[in-house]
């Protein structure tokens, strides 16, 4: 089957396998805030956290106007992977996890970012209008992180 699949459901009951669960969270943060993807990107860890949980809920009430919190296989009837598939901006691609963000051991000033915030795919992006996150600010840190210097955390 090309592009993302699953071969467990994820969420509330399912199987949750890590692979499966990154996969899910990669998708879900293609989804924009206003067709029911998640106001913070998930980190894509291969955890389900209450985050994961309420974003999969608020995806499917928004898109499909019903919500059971679970995301299960295209071969199980799974309407949710599917609506999420359509978000997909790389469908052949495989996912990776999003690394642990780094706190520079610098001082102040040193190996800090110093870019523009920028328009990245009509969300608010990071340095110099490149991806990283909606309203991220100086660098690739998150939807309203920031990697300006240590002791900054991204949320």
């Amino acid at each position: 089957m090309p592009g993302k699949s699953l071969s467990g459901s994820v969420g509330l009951g399912g199987l949750n396998r890590a692979a499966d669960v990154m996969t899910v969270q990669f998708l879900l943060n293609c989804v924009p805030v206003s067709q029911g993807g998640p106001v913070k990107d998930l980190a894509v860890d291969g955890i389900v956290g209450p985050k994961t949980i309420q974003a999969i809920h608020q995806f499917q009430k928004r898109q499909l106007g019903w919500s059971d919190g679970r995301v299960d296989p295209e071969q199980s009837g799974g309407t949710t992977i599917v609506a999420l598939k359509k978000f997909d901006p790389t469908p052949d691609s495989s996912i990776e996890p999003t690394p642990a963000p780094q706190y520079p051991s610098q001082p102040e000033g040193k190996g800090a970012s110093s870019g523009k915030s920028g328009w990245s795919g009509g969300k608010l992006g990071g340095s110099g209008g490149q991806s990283g996150g909606k309203l991220g600010s100086g660098g690739a840190g998150g939807k309203f992180g920031s990697s300006s210097g240590p002791g900054v955390k991204s949320f």
